[in-house]
């Protein structure tokens, strides 16, 4: 078996072990499916869901349909530098609703995968650090050392980090 062989040998036994080492064949909604022994299809009905990334289910209709529409619309994916219109809208739908109850504005950091969000969760830590100590510090303490940054309309401070939904300063 290639997976167990050439990918993840000691996962791959503990499935086979276990007797989940199904290789699915399709997706839909709640569901996998397999193919087993005697030639059937077996649903499973999936309640890890991708640990949250598949919280509408596998092949979400509606999310497949809007996928295939930007696809044939030829909308930029990869435009690193550039001025990604998509991005901003989502990044301000996220700081206008978070605003709602904070009465502030965000700015968003996106991430591909579960490892880049807690390398930015880690390199946001030392300013959160910074901002504490800050608030905690009395007449005469010496203040953390900071630099600024100016992007042309707002001021940020920090420590070399990523922001991941950081409030305006």
């Amino acid at each position: 078996m290639n997976y167990v062989d050439y990918v993840k040998p000691a996962v791959g036994t503990l499935l086979q072990k276990l007797k989940l080492d199904k290789k699915y064949v399709s997706a839909k909604d709640g569901n996998l499916y397999y193919i087993n022994e005697q030639g059937k299809t077996v649903e499973v009905r999936d309640f890890i869901g991708g640990y949250g990334s598949l919280v509408l289910g596998h092949n979400c209709k509606p999310l497949v349909d809007y996928a295939r529409q930007l696809l044939e619309d030829n909308i930029p994916v990869h435009d690193q530098l550039s001025i990604k219109k998509y991005t901003g809208l989502l990044a301000k739908a996220i700081s206008d609703e978070i605003g709602l109850h904070t009465g502030k504005e965000y700015i968003s950091t996106f991430t591909n995968s579960g490892a880049e969000t807690v390398e930015v969760a880690i390199k946001h830590a030392p300013f959160k650090k910074i901002e504490r100590a800050e608030r905690h510090s009395g007449p005469g303490t010496q203040k953390p050392e900071r630099h600024q940054q100016f992007d042309g309309e707002r001021e940020y401070t920090g420590i070399n980090v990523q922001w991941q939904v950081l409030c305006k300063f």
